[in-house]
């Protein structure tokens, strides 16, 4: 909804209601065949607070860089799990992209660099942020403080 966001930061459940919309509206433009979404979090971790629209546009991206520019089936992944005190999110795109053969670039692009500044400003170095190939496919992982 609006007032959600509108506010600077919410719970992971909160999030995970305004992506879902986003995703179901690209697997009505792409299709179910095309893109799957795989959204999996733990009731303890859709409690923990994080900055609003945090995972937004690295949702966004994961299909951008996967469904739109390649034919075949997509898989977009949300996983979210709380270990202790942390939140460990994951965003993952797997399908037919092929896996770059070097590493990418660990400052990444716009996004990434944003990201990295978002949750540096708000956790400092609890924050971490890791971005490479996964099983044939690409993930983001970020961990930061459950509150």
């Amino acid at each position: 909804t609006l007032v959600a966001q509108q506010r600077i930061e919410h719970s992971l459940g909160e999030e995970l209601a305004l992506v879902q919309p986003f995703l179901g509206l690209m697997q009505a433009r792409f299709g179910p065949e095309r893109l799957v979404v795989d959204i999996q979090a733990d009731a303890a971790a859709r409690d923990c607070r994080l900055p609003a629209l945090l995972l937004l546009a690295p949702v966004e991206n994961a299909v951008k860089h996967d469904v739109a520019r390649h034919r075949g089936r997509v898989t977009v992944g949300v996983r979210a799990a709380r270990h202790g005190d942390r939140l460990l999110l994951t965003v993952s795109n797997h399908g037919d992209t092929p896996v770059p053969e070097s590493p990418p670039d660990p400052d990444g692009g716009f996004g990434l660099r944003n990201l990295r500044e978002r949750l540096e400003a708000r956790y400092g170095a609890a924050a971490s942020v890791a971005f490479g190939p996964d099983g044939g496919g690409m993930a983001l992982t970020l961990a930061i403080p459950c509150e």
